[in-house]
Order: structure tokens, then sequence, then C-alpha cells
């Protein structure tokens, strides 16, 4: 179903920025949306998530429905009095829960427990974010928590997607209502394509025919999207941690007889220490020698630090 060439409103209802931007964004993207809700008069709008198993990843493609539903998720007893943990017998597992307390309470969206203690978030209440920390004590914004939208970064998720040994699924269902007139009466999309993994329907047709008043013409967008796993060496775990390097600068340790600086990485991994680790190699507690002029941006910080600029006004 081309849309270069249809009009604006048409464009719109044919839902061309969903099908053309958005979907295949996901899995490319640094950051994924995992929830979303937004109703206005002309669009009803929703985005969820659930984690299926390997195994079963070709399994939920075959298929446009939802393996996961918004209300799904809290533990429950079934019919035969079988505890089940997420409220179902398949092993799909909730992502995110969407909690729920029939107004008494605000509502709320919760990433599930496993991620957070996976990546050792910390939950940034005033910001309403999920931090990591990296070796160097710096703060990286993982998830970003909404009352109608959540968001979260690619990289943890397809980290922890890969020991869970899952792909994350990301559900759409996006509905929308227009004043312009079909040319013709039904127009419909299968589009499925398992290289990128997706798999989504579209249909148009006249209000008339779902009997909604106020408007000419109706569109439903549904379907699926599967966000595989990293190899399990890239999961950031050890033992499977694989580690880049790159990320380890080598600095002068000494002078060797020809009196050239002799140099060596300052990976842990790769000093000696006092429990015999690396016995070849330089003691982590090496003194290393570099220029004056490499301190002076720290210097300069702790300087603004001790004494914060004082502003005079006449």
């Amino acid at each position: 179903m081309a849309t270069e060439k249809v009009n604006p409103s048409l464009k719109w209802l044919l839902q061309s920025d969903w099908r053309e931007k958005f979907i295949p964004s996901l899995g490319i993207d640094p950051w994924i949306t995992v929830y979303f809700d937004k109703v206005t008069e002309d669009e009803n709008l929703g985005i969820f998530s659930a984690l299926i198993p390997n195994a079963d990843f070709e399994t939920s493609l075959s298929k446009i429905s939802w393996d996961f539903h918004l209300e799904d998720g809290h533990p429950c007893f079934n019919k035969n009095l079988n505890y089940l943990r997420f409220g179902n017998l398949d092993d799909v597992e909730p992502f995110i829960i969407r909690r729920d307390f029939h107004g008494i309470r605000d509502s709320y969206n919760e990433i599930i427990e496993e991620f957070r203690h996976f990546h050792r978030l910390y939950h940034d209440c005033e910001k309403n974010q999920l931090l990591k920390f990296d070796d160097r004590g710096d703060e990286i914004v993982v998830a970003k928590l909404e009352t109608d939208k959540v968001e979260v970064r690619l990289k943890e998720v397809r980290q922890f997607l890969a020991v869970k040994e899952m792909h994350l699924a990301i559900y759409f269902d996006f509905k929308r209502y227009s004043e312009s007139v079909l040319d013709e009466f039904t127009q419909e999309l299968d589009h499925k394509n398992k290289k990128d993994l997706t798999y989504y329907k579209l249909r148009a047709s006249s209000a008339e025919n779902f009997h909604i008043a106020n408007y000419k013409s109706f569109s439903y967008l549904c379907g699926k999207k599967l966000i595989s796993p990293f190899p399990l060496n890239r999961c950031g775990m050890w033992p499977f941690n694989d580690k880049d390097k790159e990320n380890y600068i080598d600095f002068i340790i000494g002078v060797d007889k020809n009196g050239d600086s002799v140099k060596y990485s300052c990976n842990p991994d790769e000093l000696a220490n006092y429990f015999g680790d690396n016995p070849n190699a330089p003691k982590y507690l090496t003194p290393v020698f570099f220029r004056r002029e490499v301190l002076t941006k720290y210097y300069a910080h702790l300087y603004l630090e001790l004494f914060p600029l004082t502003y005079l006004v006449n």
C-alpha cells in the first residue's frame, strides 16, 4: 500500500507514520517504547510488551494476536487450583506490569523486578527514571517511566534477553478516525516479514461499517515486532561479559633501557595482584605517569565546586 502520493489526511488515516517510521525503528533506535497509551478525539493508540521464549518466537510471529495482555501478569489460581505466577499457563512473561487501583490510588507502570535487579538499577523517584552506574560512577539512564509511556534503552533490554533466552515482543494496536473518504470501499494490508520479525495488519474502511458516528472512515493497525537477544557473551554479566579492551587506557609506567616509555593497560583483569593473578604483569598499584595538563579539567571542576561563581549586579 504505497502512500508517497497520497494526500496528507488520507496518508494519516492509512497510518504511514507508524508503518514507515515507528515500526521499522524498533530494535534499531537506542530507545524502545515498551508501553504507550494515548486516546484523543480521533485516535486510540496502545503499545504493550512481553517476553517470549526463544523456542516460541516463530509461533508468536505466525499470528497477529497478542500473546500477553494489559491485564495479565498478576498471580492467580486457575480452575484446577494451580497457582500461576503470571496468571497464564504458557511460558510468556510480562515485561511491563500495569498497576491499577480502580481510582482509589493513581495507576502507574512497573518494569519487572528481575530486569531491575539484573542491571542493579536505582529508581530516581523525582525524575521517575531507572539509573545504572558505570565503573567510574557516572549514571546512565536506562528507563523513563511516565503514566502513559515507558521507554527503555535497547542495549540493556537485549542484554537481559540474552540471559533469559527470550525475545521481547512489542505489541501495537492503533485506531484512527477521519472525515476523509476512501477512494476504495475497503483497503487492507497484510505485512509479514520474518527477517525483521514483524507481523501486522492494516484495515481502512468506511466508518459506517463499524457504526462509528461523526466520522466517514476508520483504520485499524494491529500487530507485533519481536526484538532479538544479544549473544550470551554480550549480556554484561560475569562470566559471559565480553568487555571491550579499548575501554581501558594504556598508561606510561616507566622507561626501558633505550629511554623509551613503557606502557601497559589499566585493565584490572590483566594486572598482577596479591592473589597471584598475572604474575608477569605489573601490579595494579604500579605508579603511572602523565602530563600535568591532563588533570586541568578535574582541578577546574573541583575549584568550581569549592568556590562557585558569584555574580555582582550594580
